[in-house]
């Protein structure tokens, strides 16, 4: 009988390749479309297969996904929670269908597989049997994600892109609990308002 020994990835060296690919990825895409309106960075992480790839959308393109996705979910709504007995799964379908003012896949994004990234020693740790299972492993991805976006802001990284305002950065993960997340919103609106 094998054991396998459970191999944590070096993070430190992903979160150094990630920067750095992704500061190319962000100054490749402001060159190649210097007049697109972007409205969002996502990396869509598929953690299991070691694959980080960075996704860019445009304000148009975001809208028009939203609004699709608020008459399909309202339509849902409307068929579910105005049953006679609706209100027993109202929750359910209030979590799981959420409405957002952006749009909430990255496979529709219009620029969906801008730069892919490949993590062999991720394959080998997510798919270890002995990897528990409690904390969730994912909180290292998570947590790598979290400290390459604070680097790419610290670094003014996505000022060379044309963004909307306010704008967005985030995550997507190939799991029913964790959709697109925004990590991340920049650019806010200049005007006066409540104090923070």
């Amino acid at each position: 009988m094998t054991t396998d020994i459970l191999n944590e990835p070096d993070w430190n060296a992903a979160e150094a390749v990630l920067v750095e690919k992704s500061r190319s990825a962000i100054e490749h895409f402001a060159t190649q479309h210097p007049a697109e309106l972007c409205s969002f960075v996502a990396f869509s992480v598929d953690y299991c297969f070691g694959e980080v790839v960075i996704c860019f959308d445009t304000y148009d393109n975001s809208l028009l996904h939203a609004k699709r996705y608020e008459a399909r979910t309202l339509k849902t709504w409307n068929g579910v929670l105005c049953e006679d007995r609706g209100w027993e799964n109202a929750h359910y379908y209030i979590q799981r269908d959420r409405l957002s003012s952006h749009n909430p896949h990255t496979a529709d994004f219009k620029y969906h597989h801008f730069a892919r990234l490949h993590f062999s020693e991720w394959e080998a740790y997510f798919g270890n049997d002995q990897l528990p299972e409690s904390p969730d492993p994912l909180g290292h991805v998570i947590v790598l994600l979290h400290k390459v976006i604070s680097k790419l802001v610290a670094a003014h990284s996505f000022d060379q892109l044309k963004m909307t305002s306010p704008f967005r950065v985030g995550a997507e993960f190939p799991r029913d609990d964790h959709d697109l997340i925004v990590m991340r919103l920049l650019n806010w609106p200049s005007h006066q308002g409540p104090r923070v």
